[in-house]
């Protein structure tokens, strides 16, 4: 049957190569996503000069760690048109290049918009 012949001629699939490059590029972006997370309480109560139990350190630093989310969710459907006309491999190496040298930028950060509009 046309099964077993398909079963017997093996063809390699390109798979196997791509799955390290898309598990790297997956650990980079989480690396970039919470690497940060035990960090901002502190760096809100510094840029906005809050009490360690004013309230609105949680208020803060939720919608600091979810600036970054929130940009990935608007910025998505830009960059999947644009590796479209590119090239997946292109535009994958442009945004981590890109997405490191604004995390860079974020922890030299001195205020708390500018920090903002660096994770989104």
């Amino acid at each position: 049957s046309f099964h077993d012949e398909l079963i017997q001629m093996r063809i390699p699939t390109p798979v196997p190569g791509v799955v390290p490059v898309v598990l790297l590029i997956i650990f980079c972006d989480a690396c970039n996503q919470f690497l940060i997370f035990p960090f901002i309480p502190f760096l809100v109560r510094s840029q906005l000069q809050l009490q360690p139990e004013d309230p609105g350190v949680p208020l803060f630093s939720g919608l600091l760690a979810a600036a970054y989310l929130l940009g990935q969710f608007v910025f998505s459907p830009f960059y999947a048109g644009l590796s479209t006309r590119l090239g997946s491999r292109l535009v994958l190496l442009l945004c981590i290049l890109i997405s490191n040298a604004f995390l860079l930028a974020f922890g030299f950060s001195s205020s708390y918009v500018l920090s903002v509009a660096l994770r989104l």
